[in-house]
């Protein structure tokens, strides 16, 4: 089987992919400050890869602290890895002001909305930051916008708290909280919809066309209901992503993703 590896190191979570077909066939997480993380990360890729070789290998990393060695294990699967930047951006036009400051992750997701819509596009990501990208017709990556995630968000919120915040008992989606952990819960699953719906008519608007929007990111289940300006989820965008710039990075064919 030819395959590819595809490696997200995010700030809370690594992912390991194995892409084949065109699809995410297998994967796993790594918490990324294990103090184990070396062997955690050796350890899940002889259980996840399979046995020949990777066609192709790529590396996204934010976590610069871990880049190194996520880059010198992976290579000892025998392919040489491929690490998303503005440099291995898949064929994708930084049009960023400063591109070598564009976050690796946002080029992988921005890079598997483009395969995906083949057209102007707007790609979200939910995790410990949300960003959204936008690149045009022509597959140009124009920039986007960041705003803290969920979890930081309300990090944020309990620092700058005089007393605790106490966490909501169970989850019941309520816009009116009954008590302090229910109105927290109930700003962060259904403020950050709104946030999402703002940006993404406000760039459609910037875009010219009612471009597409996917949304992808860890934080989506602690959504209380749906963006309906999102077109798809697709929870594994970053990892195609990746895949993607690798493979063409090496010279090799990667099919369309899909849904």
């Amino acid at each position: 089987m030819s395959w590819i590896l595809a490696v997200d190191v995010g700030n809370t979570v690594t992912r390991l992919g194995v892409v084949a077909a065109g699809e995410v066939q297998a994967g796993l997480r790594v918490p990324t400050a294990a103090a184990d993380y070396a062997d955690l990360l050796r350890r899940g890729l002889a259980r996840l890869a399979p046995s020949e070789p990777p066609a192709a290998a790529g590396v996204c990393s934010v976590v610069p602290g871990r880049q190194g060695l996520v880059e010198e294990t992976v290579a000892g699967l025998g392919a040489p890895p491929v690490v998303v930047g503005p440099e291995a951006a898949g064929g994708l036009t930084i049009a960023y002001e400063a591109p070598e400051t564009l976050g690796p992750d946002r080029i992988a997701n921005a890079l598997a909305a483009w395969e995906r819509f083949r057209g102007a596009c707007i790609a979200v990501d939910l995790g410990t930051a949300l960003s959204l990208e936008a690149v045009d017709g022509r597959g140009a990556l124009l920039g986007g916008a960041l705003f803290p995630g969920i979890r930081a968000a309300r990090a944020a919120l309990e620092g700058a708290a005089a007393r605790p915040i106490p966490a909501p008992r169970g989850r019941t989606w309520r816009a009116i909280g009954r008590d302090t952990g229910e109105a927290v819960a109930a700003g962060s699953g259904f403020g950050f919809p709104g946030l999402i719906e703002g940006l993404v008519a406000a760039t459609r608007e910037e875009l010219g066309v009612p471009a597409p929007a996917v949304l992808t990111g860890g934080g989506v289940r602690g959504l209380a209901r749906w963006p309906v300006s999102i077109d798809a989820c697709d929870r594994h965008l970053t990892l195609r992503g990746t895949a993607l710039a690798a493979a063409r990075s090496a010279g090799k064919n990667c099919r369309h993703p899909g849904a």
